[in-house]
């Protein structure tokens, strides 16, 4: 049973960590919450009964050590878009093979918005992911409403520019 232990493991430490850092944006975090997922797997690894696969089980327990996680620190906020992409995703969670699957997608949205200087970014996820009025976002920043709308036609034209040198790279 060590083996089995260990070569689950070394086959979805990354796996884990990866959907974790997603969710918190925080490597620190996701680290310290990738090895209490894997304790848990070793404390419960005679009780799991196979209904699952090993993979959708170990992210259940994942999805279950963040919210635990985020319960007893509620003080910790996680970015922004982070936020609102699984607002937007939020289907997601119910089958963690599909969040996973897109994760290289959003890792590059991810490095797309941090490329994005602060105004630029904070303008484009309130009005594109939150959804926020140009108005609104006008009020919520301290801006006018011109700033507003220059701001995320810049965005985009950047956003594009860069969405789409990522695409042509790979």
């Amino acid at each position: 049973m060590r083996e089995s232990i260990e070569n689950i493991y070394t086959q979805y430490k990354d796996l884990v960590y990866y959907y974790i850092n997603i969710k918190l944006k925080n490597s620190a975090i996701a680290e310290e919450i990738t090895q209490e997922v894997f304790l848990k797997v070793y404390k419960s690894i005679h009780s799991y009964r196979g209904e699952a696969s090993i993979k959708n089980w170990i992210l259940s327990i994942t999805r279950n050590e963040i919210v635990s996680y985020l319960r007893k620190h509620e003080k910790f906020k996680t970015s922004q878009y982070t936020d609102s992409y699984d607002k937007v995703n939020n289907n997601r969670d119910e089958n963690p093979e599909l969040y996973i699957d897109d994760r290289e997608d959003t890792r590059y949205i991810f490095e797309i918005l941090d490329k994005l200087n602060e105004d630029q970014k904070n303008a484009i996820i309130l009005h594109d992911i939150k959804q926020l009025s140009y108005k609104e976002i006008a009020d919520r920043l301290n801006w006018s409403l011109s700033k507003v709308k220059i701001t995320i036609y810049r965005a985009r034209i950047k956003f594009k520019k860069l969405y789409g040198g990522a695409i042509d790279g790979m």
